[in-house]
């Protein structure tokens, strides 16, 4: 497991399951895979843990908001793109 930064959330999208969709920083650019550019027009897929999960370091951001994520760096093999799952952190700059 990686614990790794990221910054600038592009988009939020609420499901049983909190998905967001990171614009990275161009020094974090090496973080995404062939699929991820493809699939997710070059942006990283987090999943962050929902409130009630009761982890006390996840603040969940609003779309646009510059963020820090931290969590597992992994591939998602279904969809095959890189993807941070869980995050277990989430600092709003």
């Amino acid at each position: 497991m990686n614990q790794c930064p990221y910054r600038n959330l592009y988009q939020l999208k609420n499901s049983w399951k909190i998905n967001s969709f990171l614009k990275l920083d161009k020094e974090y650019k090496s973080l995404l895979n062939k699929d991820s550019k493809k699939k997710t027009d070059g942006n990283l897929v987090v999943e962050i843990v929902p409130r009630d999960q009761d982890s006390k370091y996840v603040e969940l951001p609003d779309k646009g908001d510059n963020v820090e994520v931290w969590g597992a760096w992994v591939i998602d093999k279904p969809k095959g793109w890189n993807e941070i799952h869980p995050a277990w952190k989430v600092i709003i700059n």
